[in-house]
């Protein structure tokens, strides 16, 4: 329930993350790239996604290891990755919330 043990440790981690986010890029709100990646596993009903260009930067000194979505379709390469371009947000954080109430029945932190 809020206010266990397992709920703050929780706000502990989002806020920190949040406050990284703010401090070093300057995002008001910051991304949450690994929780909608478990969301599309668990309900990929909830994204809207397109097949595009996505290619990783390998031989730019300024920029290696980027991920390049190409998603104005300027190069001309064929699309090879389907990706997530709008979600749910209401039923996004339904899932959210959901799960966390699962995991705090059963989290030894609230032992």
């Amino acid at each position: 329930s809020p206010g266990s043990p397992f709920y703050h440790k929780v706000e502990q981690m989002l806020l920190f993350f949040k406050d990284t986010y703010a401090e070093v890029f300057k995002f008001v709100d910051p991304p949450l790239h690994d929780p909608c990646t478990v969301a599309w596993v668990a309900a990929p009903h909830l994204f809207k996604t397109e097949m595009l260009r996505v290619d990783i930067e390998t031989s730019s000194p300024l920029s290696y290891g980027q991920t390049v979505c190409d998603i104005w379709r300027q190069t001309g390469r064929k699309p090879n990755c389907r990706v997530a371009t709008a979600v749910d947000l209401p039923a996004f954080w339904q899932l959210m919330s959901d799960a966390l109430a699962r995991a705090d029945e059963v989290s030894p932190l609230n032992s």
